[in-house]
């Protein structure tokens, strides 16, 4: 409650995040396990739509969050980025925005084969489903 998550897009990369993206601090950061796969990272914003200063923290809420292209289902990788979405905790204030995302390791073969991009987030009281792209357009979504 009192923040939205939009969905902003895609990438298929070697790996996350880049240098020029982390610069000189010390982050984490993931490859691929082999040089047949590559990384699919979903980039959302998470913004405080309250009045006042917030903490987001999805870590508490425990989601279980996977992926369908093309009708098959797959899931994310367990990382210890600090912009990823499943771990997320942040303190926001009103109408702040932070960029987190959710990364997948995936063949070349999928990665070129992508389509129909669903988000399927599990809770712990519900289960929701929510599309992303469909093959030829984007779809931001909130979620």
């Amino acid at each position: 409650e009192g923040f939205s998550v939009s969905y902003m897009g895609h990438d298929i990369l070697e790996s996350y995040p880049n240098e020029s993206e982390s610069g000189n601090r010390m982050v984490f950061s993931i490859e691929p396990a082999t040089a047949n796969d590559k990384l699919l990272i979903f980039y959302f914003d998470v913004t405080n739509t309250g009045d006042t200063e917030a903490d987001c923290d999805i870590l508490t809420l425990q989601p279980r969050f996977r992926f369908s292209s093309g009708g098959k289902v797959q899931s994310f990788l367990t990382t210890l980025l600090l912009d990823d979405l499943s771990t997320l905790s942040v303190h926001l204030a009103p109408g702040e925005s932070s960029r987190a995302v959710l990364a997948a390791e995936i063949s070349n073969e999928k990665a070129e084969a992508l389509s129909d991009l669903t988000l399927i987030i599990r809770g712990e009281e519900e289960n929701t489903e929510v599309v992303l792209e469909k093959t030829g357009s984007t779809l931001p979504e909130d979620a």
